[in-house]
């Protein structure tokens, strides 16, 4: 009996010797790859986000801003919204291609330019509407509310694959306020606006202060061709574009 069982353990010495290991160093040389691949990638992450939070920070001189070639850096990107959007275009900052307003509209009447804009495939999509809205709504909050819903709405399911940003509604000059009362509540409908967009899933720029006294045009409501180059300076960092 022992006899047979010492035949028996060599024998199984002999097949523990004989097996086959390719079959596992393929599966570990497959995680390795696996692994080098993923650590790659984190540190191309690690470093696109490093170099992003560096542009963050880094302060551009007046000169800068004013001559930088917006065209490329919005090359993916359209904005909608109403004259104030449209005088981008008609000071030379942006190309009409890049741009779908009208003088006067409001948020339940871009259907048709949000259309328009949808045909181009953007990447990114800045909306800048509201200030016509305030002279509709005037003290009316919830229907104001509910403007906004309507255009988030719409803007989300026509460009599912692009990145929303919101631009905040320009303040007025004390000029506007006198007429029309209800442009005190600015910071207010700013404030409603900014909520919607969070039920919606869509970035909220406030881009209060890159306005300056010297940059409004007589009207109070305007603004001069100075303005627009930190508006789109300021679009643009808020959207990463720099």
């Amino acid at each position: 009996m022992i006899f047979v069982l010492g035949i028996f353990c060599t024998s199984c010495q002999k097949e523990e010797q004989t097996v086959d290991t390719k079959e596992g160093l393929s599966i570990l040389e497959e995680m390795e790859q696996q692994d080098v691949a993923a650590a790659e990638q984190k540190i191309s992450e690690t470093r696109d986000l490093a170099k992003k939070e560096q542009m963050q920070n880094i302060q551009l001189t007046e000169e800068e801003i004013v001559s930088m070639n917006y065209r490329d850096v919005f090359s993916d990107s359209v904005l909608l919204g109403d004259s104030i959007t449209s005088e981008i275009v008609e000071y030379g900052y942006l190309d009409a291609d890049n741009v779908f307003c009208k003088i006067g509209i409001s948020m339940v009447s871009a259907d048709e330019y949000i259309e328009k804009a949808k045909a181009v495939n953007p990447k990114i999509v800045f909306l800048n509407y509201g200030s016509n809205d305030m002279d509709t709504y005037q003290y009316n909050e919830d229907l104001f509310r509910n403007a906004c819903r309507n255009l988030l709405e719409k803007a989300v399911a026509a460009f599912p694959d692009a990145q929303i940003y919101v631009n905040s509604i320009f303040p007025v000059k004390d000029n506007v306020i006198a007429r029309d009362p209800w442009r005190e509540e600015t910071a207010a409908y700013n404030q409603i606006y900014q909520e919607v967009c969070q039920e919606y899933g869509v970035t909220f720029l406030d881009n209060t202060q890159v306005v300056k006294e010297e940059y409004y045009a007589p009207d109070g409501m305007h603004f001069n061709p100075v303005m627009y180059p930190h508006w789109l300076y300021s679009m643009a960092k808020g959207a990463g574009l720099l």
